[in-house]
């Protein structure tokens, strides 16, 4: 049987969402942000709307860049406690759908549909995702199939929002050949630049580059990857219940600095990134790491375990708060450069509904790692 594979992302979920709480923002630039602890002008978009980023702002973008752009757009803080109820109900939906799903953030979605037999087979039952999905939630998606994840996830984000774009394997080399090199799985800016200044900008252009000069220009894996994505080659399958061994996130402080308000304000926003990763993927974690890097590039991780594993963010910010003091004390003349959050000892984890609920929550019990 071959593979057919769908991406289902929603589109600019965030805004969508606050569009829908409140129906008079509708047809207005909406911009969703995240906030850091110094002040409104502080922080970053997690999400705009459609008409929003047709004045320019994108995901990322520091808050301040972003009013330049929108001067009348409309700025609400990021409710990520109910995104993410919102979005366990749509992945409820498709998970329905197939028994080979894979949910890899808080919007977006593979499902293996290769039971389907044909690509015209897969589009109508895509088509009915949509429909559910708008029916019940409100809320609409764009998806992509393809013969694999790399093609399913391009072919999401060619007509959004509301797209639906299939690409049946014979397909794939004339679909993938007008691209941009960076549309591919795994390149980055700094992959794409490098790829640029030597004329490779299109897929159709990377394709004629053969695979031992990739692999001489960027190392061993990467060329292989950037080999066989030319091609549109991808062999990784859905995994339903994906797990990693970690899950981490750095950034680097606008000075060096060894401020413990300053530092203990970013590793709290990082302790929510992370927070959110993994309940995306619906585990646990044990043991909470802070990663610490000085402007003479030293670096320095320290870590604590948890006496059991559990789901709260709060463990995470309290714990690496305390990591980050102590380190601290002890370093008081360390300069910090750049700083990282980051959780391991993952595992998968469901409702024991066995157990007494405590703090109104029902308690967790953990499966061992898949194999």
């Amino acid at each position: 049987m071959k593979r057919i594979v769908a991406l289902v992302d929603l589109d600019a979920f965030y805004a969508q969402v606050e569009e829908l709480r409140n129906p008079k923002l509708k047809g207005k630039a909406v911009i969703v942000c995240m906030y850091s602890a110094r002040g409104k002008g502080s922080g970053a978009v997690a999400t705009a709307n459609y008409e929003a980023r047709k004045l320019g702002v994108r995901s990322g973008m520091p808050i301040i860049y972003a009013k330049r752009k929108a001067k009348n757009a409309v700025f609400l803080p990021a409710d990520r406690d109910y995104y993410w109820k919102v979005s366990a109900r749509v992945m409820d939906i498709l998970q329905t759908y197939s028994d080979l799903f894979e949910q890899v953030s808080i919007d977006e979605a593979y499902l293996d549909l290769s039971q389907t037999n044909s690509f015209t087979a897969a589009e109508r039952l895509a088509k009915k995702m949509k429909s559910e999905i708008l029916q019940k939630e409100k809320l609409t998606c764009s998806i992509g199939i393809g013969p694999n994840k790399l093609v399913a996830k391009i072919a999401a984000g060619v007509k959004k929002p509301n797209g639906l774009v299939t690409v049946p394997e014979d397909a794939v080399p004339s679909f993938l050949k007008p691209l941009s090199v960076g549309k591919l799985y795994g390149v980055g800016p700094k992959t794409e630049g490098l790829l640029a200044s030597l004329n490779m900008r299109s897929v159709k252009q990377l394709k004629t580059m053969s695979l031992a000069h990739l692999q001489k220009l960027v190392g061993s894996a990467k060329g292989s990857m950037l080999y066989n994505g030319a091609r549109g080659k991808d062999d990784r399958p859905v995994q339903p219940g994906r797990q990693k061994q970690q899950v981490s996130r750095l950034t680097t402080m606008k000075k060096d600095t060894s401020s413990f308000n300053s530092l203990a304000e970013t590793v709290a926003s990082l302790s929510t990134l992370v927070h959110d990763t993994v309940s995306a993927q619906k585990i646990t974690f044990q043991t909470v790491s802070l990663i610490v890097m000085s402007n003479k590039m030293e670096q320095i991780s320290r870590s604590h375990s948890l006496t059991e594993p559990t789901t709260a963010k709060k463990a995470i910010q309290d714990t690496v708060t305390a990591l980050l003091k102590t380190f601290l004390a002890e370093r008081p003349d360390f300069q910090v450069r750049r700083i990282g959050v980051r959780v391991s000892g993952l595992e998968h984890a469901i409702p024991d509904s066995r157990k007494p609920a405590t703090n109104g929550q029902r308690t967790l019990r953990t499966f061992r790692k898949p194999s």
